[in-house]
């Protein structure tokens, strides 16, 4: 299989050539927390993982459940929202919106290499408030949806989409298998980043992805010679793991507070922020055995197969 990624600013472009198996990967999702009454925040990182990963897991998990969901994605015919790192989904009947955090030092027009850049994090923030949502689409994309209503059901705001030119390109299902674990962090961790408790609660999802082939839209290179193939072609595994703010202990609310802004503005990180994301970040890995490695999401991947 031959594949070109696409992230960001650049022209979204795919190939896909030879036969595809099925690949195993790990997102880590480090911090979702709230950032106002309308917006969370989530601090990810994708990786290779493997079977001594997944009986960490199993092995060190005080619980495990198994969760089923079908996520519809939409963008416009440039693909002007993916190609900024934005997703745009519906999942069971609720709109969201994924779109990258600010950071401080693109604020103040910093050209030195960022925390993020060197460990390779991606920062997110999320809403399912639908005005926050066309508020966002607006002042990133210049596209202007008209949502009739805050109440309004899941078909009219997909019409009002589609009445901005944004319309479904993907249907992903997901059997997803949650871990949630509770590790120690070292001291000396605890002690530089001001973090009052030595625990921290995560959740590990493994997820098995379908991908609907039959939305594949022209130029869908799915191999007509096995059912093998075909069935490799539709399958992704990737895991996600963020840390677990249901329960607020102390170093959860640490955490969350710096991710808080004053009003309902964007959050912003600050380079000290990210540097102690990615201290906590690099001792999960340490512990879990695992190695970082460039790897698409499983939307990435969806439009790198079949668009």
């Amino acid at each position: 299989r031959k594949m070109i990624r696409f992230m960001s600013c650049h022209v979204l472009t795919a190939a896909i050539k030879g036969n595809v198996s099925v690949t195993r990967r790990l997102v880590i999702s480090l911090q979702r927390c709230s950032l106002s009454t309308s917006v969370t925040a989530e601090i990810e990182r994708k990786f290779n993982f493997n079977d001594a990963i997944l009986g960490f897991c199993a092995s060190n998990a005080t619980s495990k459940q198994d969760i089923y969901m079908s996520d519809t994605y939409f963008d416009n015919s440039t693909y002007a929202l993916t190609t900024r790192d934005m997703w745009l989904r519906q999942r069971n009947d609720k709109l969201e919106l994924k779109w990258p955090m600010t950071l401080a030092s693109k604020i103040h027009g910093a050209d030195q290499q960022s925390p993020q850049a060197l460990v390779g994090l991606d920062f997110y923030q999320e809403s399912i408030d639908l005005a926050k949502i066309a508020d966002v689409l607006h002042k990133s994309t210049n596209l202007l949806v008209k949502i009739p209503s805050a109440k309004c059901t899941i078909d009219e705001t997909i019409v009002a989409l589609e009445a901005a030119g944004i319309q479904s390109f993907g249907t992903i299902h997901t059997h997803r298998v949650r871990y949630n674990l509770c590790m120690d962090l070292p001291a000396h961790i605890c002690n530089i980043h001001e973090i009052p408790d030595h625990k921290i609660k995560i959740f590990v999802d493994i997820d098995t992805v379908k991908y609907n082939v039959s939305e594949g839209a022209s130029g869908c290179q799915t191999p007509s010679t096995s059912k093998q193939n075909k069935e490799a072609l539709s399958t992704y595994q990737i895991g996600e793991v963020e840390f677990d703010f249901s329960i607020r202990s102390n170093t959860a609310t640490a955490i969350s507070n710096k991710y808080t802004p004053s009003s309902d503005k964007d959050a912003a990180l600050s380079d000290t922020d990210q540097a102690s994301n990615a201290a906590i970040m690099e001792y999960v890995f340490r512990v879990m055995g695992i190695e970082p490695a460039p790897v698409p999401g499983k939307v990435l991947e969806y439009l790198a197969r079949f668009r």
